[in-house]
């Protein structure tokens, strides 16, 4: 019985090291984080990125929700409603694989798609980080991906706070709004 326990502590232990997207260090000078990706890969980025650059559309939403330091986008997001109302008006646009406009921001931090086809391009000018468009089985939101998306990208900016609070808040809403419309066709013998 004992030997089953310790197995399971064992065996949970090495799950929950098994997230997707978690810090895994800090440089004595508190200026390098350490994190760990999807690919099981360790990047150094900057602790507080100034000029972040992203590559994924989802992404230049999810940075305004956590105050990131953006400096440059992916294309596909100009002239969209996320753009006219969220994102600075100096925030530069980018296509994808324009390598010398990206070198011209002089950014501190990229983040791509995977696979992007510029990957080793990119770490020529910047620390860069991978995302993959689904999760893994062990992020905190796997059931809903938007909200891993935003939880990749807290951990990613040194937000992971902010991010699984925003997270929680959004499940919490919806949960409380599901209740709420159950009710209201309960009450009608309505089937939905």
């Amino acid at each position: 019985m004992k030997t089953r326990l310790v197995l399971m502590v064992l065996l949970i232990g090495v799950l929950s090291a098994c997230s997707s997207f978690r810090e895994t260090g800090v440089s004595e000078d508190g200026s390098v984080r350490q994190i760990m990706t999807e690919h099981t890969e360790e990047i150094e980025i900057p602790a507080e990125p100034e000029r972040v650059v992203l590559l994924r559309p989802i992404d230049a939403g999810n940075a305004s929700l956590l105050g990131g330091n953006v400096a440059g986008v992916v294309d596909a997001v100009r002239d969209t409603r996320l753009a006219e109302e969220v994102l600075e008006e100096d925030v530069a646009y980018l296509e994808h694989g324009d390598i010398e406009a990206l070198k011209a921001l002089d950014p501190d931090l990229i983040i791509t798609f995977t696979p992007d086809d510029h990957l080793f391009e990119y770490q020529e000018i910047a620390p860069t980080v991978q995302i993959n468009y689904s999760t893994a089985a062990f992020s905190p939101f796997r059931d809903k991906l938007y909200l891993a998306h935003l939880y990749n990208l807290g951990v990613i900016l040194n937000r992971q706070e902010e991010a699984e609070a925003l997270g929680d808040e959004w499940m919490e809403e919806t949960t409380r709004l599901q209740r709420e419309v159950g009710g209201l066709t309960a009450d009608r013998k309505a089937l939905v």
